[in-house]
């Protein structure tokens, strides 16, 4: 099984949680997120713990990044069987109105 993971935050909130426990029940795990240091931190405590699992800095509202990210599976692991996108998005401050409301959805099932 292997397993992409999307903006994993920091490595002890629940981006993280969610690639360790795939990577825990055997899963091969690509995690991302916008900031090298994100990503580094998460790879070395998931190697550590002797799982199987790269890294990509990806801002997954860029194109070019999102297919560099699949591109790692690919390359990696052989392929994608499952997404997890854990992206927060709100580009505006207040109230979600419904023009928001698809940028958000359209962002994570892009």
């Amino acid at each position: 099984m292997n397993f992409v993971l999307t903006d994993i935050l920091f490595c002890n909130r629940i981006g993280f949680a969610i690639a360790e426990r795939l990577a825990a029940d055997g899963a091969s795990v690509v995690v991302s997120s916008r900031k090298e240091s994100n990503v580094t931190n998460a790879v070395k405590k998931l190697k550590d713990s002797g799982y199987s699992v790269s890294g990509v800095v990806c801002h997954v509202s860029q194109a070019p990044d999102r297919a560099r990210l699949i591109k790692e599976a690919q390359d990696k692991f052989g392929g994608i069987d499952i997404v997890v996108s854990n992206a927060a998005v709100n580009p505006e401050v207040g109230p979600v109105l419904e023009v928001i409301y698809w940028f958000i959805l359209s962002l994570h099932l892009l």
